[in-house]
Order: C-alpha cells, then structure tokens, then sequence
C-alpha cells in the first residue's frame, strides 16, 4: 500500500487507522516521506504514491481525493493523467472518516485582535473572487472556509491515539 508522507493525517494516519478498525492490516505499507515535519501538507508524498501507482509499482494507494482528483486531471508534476486513469481503480464504499484537514492555529500568547483580525480576513475570502480563489482551492475549499472549531481535530487526535 502506497502512501503519502508518514506524518500526513489525510493520505497515511487516518486511512491507516480505519484499516485497521476493519481488520485489515497491509502485509507492506510504503509512506513515501518527503517533507517530513509539513504533516502532508505539502503533498509530495501523495504525488510519488500516485507515480506508483500509474506505473503499477504499488498494489494499492491511501490517498486523498483532492489529489487523486488533480492526479487524473493533469495538474501534478511528473504524473500522467492519463496513465493514473488507466492504471487505478478507486474501490467503491464508505471511506477513511472526514476530518477537517486544514487547520490554523495560534500561541496562546497570541493577541486576541491579531487572531480576530485573521480570522475576519480568511472568512471574507469569497470563491467568485478570482485571486481568492486560487489560494482556496489550493487548501481544497470548494465553496467557503468554516469557523473556527475543535471539534475537527477529533478523527485525527483518535487515529493518534490509536497508533500508540
């Protein structure tokens, strides 16, 4: 099994656990740890497992879709769109557990009119801007951001806890 970076909550931590809550445990997992520290955020990682993948080099792939997605479409370095569509399968039925993948966070020690200041100018971000666009769709935002919450760590803290 192909995946991302060994750190990526998206295409290694949670897809591992909900195998694992299924009973399935790969005889060979293969995280491809590129930006090790970045926590999947940079997805290089996904990249080289989806090259893998096209090029047959790896039986299956824990992924995530936004990826896959720019995969097919030809919009990854080094990977044929094409060739992934020919080579991969994505095997139907309910999947790893949604979380809420990008997250900002601050010190404690933050103040309190820089935070509200960050959050005011991310939330104003609005889809039909084209500059604001851009960044939104990089961070996977199909229409809007959410407000700030917690409980959108709660998938990965438990996919944590259970690797321990």
């Amino acid at each position: 099994v192909a995946t991302g970076a060994s750190d990526s909550p998206q295409a290694h931590i949670v897809p591992l656990q909900w195998l694992k809550s299924l009973g399935v445990s790969p005889k060979e997992v293969k995280a491809f740890d590129l930006d090790l520290g970045k926590h999947g955020d940079t997805a290089l990682g996904e990249i080289e497992a989806l090259k893998a993948l096209a090029a047959g080099e790896a039986e299956a792939g824990l992924l995530s879709n936004m990826m896959y997605q720019r995969g097919l479409d030809g919009a990854l370095p080094g990977l044929d769109g094409a060739a992934l569509k020919a080579a991969v399968e994505v095997v139907s039925g309910e999947g790893p557990p949604l979380f809420d993948h990008c997250q900002f966070d601050s010190l404690l020690s933050t103040p309190a009119w820089k935070r509200d200041s960050f959050v005011k100018a991310v939330m104003a971000m609005d889809m039909s801007n084209k500059e604001h666009a851009v960044i939104m769709k990089l961070e996977g935002i199909s229409k809007t951001w959410m407000p700030p919450r917690e409980e959108g760590y709660r998938v990965v803290r438990e996919a944590i806890d259970a690797l321990e």
